[in-house]
């Protein structure tokens, strides 16, 4: 989207590019969330990335 924007030249998106990009992620991590089904299986892979315990207030809605 970025590389649109710089060949076309407008001007004054970075505001609207960031608020996108922000959607879009959310949007992924709810996406990966409705994969992983339970929460054992997000607790899991937090502790593999190594967040620090506890994790009983996530929520995977």
């Amino acid at each position: 989207m970025r590389g649109f924007v710089n060949y076309f030249k407008i001007a004054n998106m970075s505001k609207i590019l960031q608020q996108l990009f922000t959607w879009i992620r959310r949007r992924l991590r709810a996406v990966q969330l409705r994969l992983w089904k339970k929460p054992l299986r997000l607790h899991r892979r937090l502790k593999q990335l190594k967040f620090k315990l506890p994790f009983k207030f996530i929520k995977m809605n």
